[in-house]
């Protein structure tokens, strides 16, 4: 038997320590209730009809929620379709048609987005010390994940990903980062990145996972400093964006969109700018209404993107 969240029971046999630490809510975790949360909402999922093979749409905020339930979703066989809270509902409702998905995990802030039967966790905290769902087995080439691309050379796609897929990069990335029980993992990368494989891998290796749900310069260095962080890892983009802006930060900002464009001149829609920009300075909400725009060569559409990313970083 293969699955991905058998980590979790071995841990939960063999660790007597917090693994999960979330600043915003200032709650820690052992891997045993870490198991038992995200069995009593694998369990919410069973009984809302969910089995092994149906696909599950995830649709929160950053969050202890979003990465219990991802846990739950793979618990049960069923496969997890991250996505990012930025996402509009004609994006939802493509991935939604193209992935199949059954029902969608999310909160009361978006029940109504798409029309898609919802499960919405609730007071999950109360079972910490709840009983143990055992995982669903799952074979090597079993799908746990259809990990959606960003769309910037085309539609989304959904990468498929196998239990086998998942186990051998928490597996190697362990090993990579020589991650031990003793070490304090900091991640950064959005929930619906691929990328999140590390802050699995951190938990894999017992080690002290710090889930950063929003990404804030000074609380993020105050972090560093106050927990000792070990090990960090997060998008290139991110990491830059600890030399923040502050003096020029209009003609920096200039540069590097005339670069992107440059060195990726299909990327013709204001999409592909609007997703690097956001990767780099995280100004998704505030900039929303430069989403859906048809060609960022426009030099009204640049500068009144320019101006209002710059008010905002600033404010970082």
């Amino acid at each position: 038997m293969l699955n991905i969240t058998t980590f979790l029971d071995a841990n939960a046999c063999r660790l007597d320590k917090n693994v999960l630490y979330n600043p915003k809510t200032n709650e820690k975790y052992n891997s045993h209730e870490i198991l038992a949360m995200t069995s009593e909402i694998a369990r919410d999922l069973k009984n809302c009809g969910i089995k092994k093979g149906d696909r599950i749409l995830i649709y929160l905020n950053n969050s202890t929620k979003y990465l219990f339930s991802l846990f739950a979703i793979w618990r049960l066989g069923a496969i997890a379709i991250p996505t990012n809270r930025v996402f509009t509902p004609h994006e939802l409702e493509y991935i939604i048609d193209d992935s199949q998905a059954k029902l969608m995990i999310t909160d009361e802030d978006a029940k109504d987005i798409v029309d898609l039967d919802k499960y919405i966790p609730k007071n999950i905290e109360n079972y910490k010390n709840g009983e143990i769902l055992p995982a669903e087995p799952t074979d090597w080439d079993d799908l746990c994940q259809l990990q959606y691309t960003s769309g910037t050379t085309g539609q989304p796609k959904g990468a498929m990903l196998t239990h086998g897929n998942y186990f051998t990069a928490i597996h190697n990335e362990c090993d990579v980062l020589t991650m031990k029980q003793d070490d304090v993992y900091m991640g950064i990368y959005p929930m619906a990145h691929v990328g999140l494989s590390w802050a699995i891998a951190a938990l894999r290796a017992g080690a002290y996972y710090i889930m950063v749900e929003q990404f804030n310069l000074e609380e993020y260095l105050e972090l560093c400093q106050k927990e000792k962080v070990t090990v960090l890892t997060g998008m290139p983009p991110v990491i830059h964006s600890l030399t923040r802006l502050e003096n020029g930060a209009e003609e920096q900002l200039k540069t590097e969109i005339n670069q992107y464009k440059e060195h990726h001149p299909k990327y013709r829609d204001g999409q592909a700018v609007f997703n690097y920009i956001d990767s780099k300075y995280g100004v998704a909400r505030e900039l929303q209404f430069i989403h859906n725009i048809d060609c960022f060569y426009n030099d009204s559409c640049i500068n009144e993107f320019i101006e209002k990313a710059v008010e905002l970083i600033n404010k970082q």
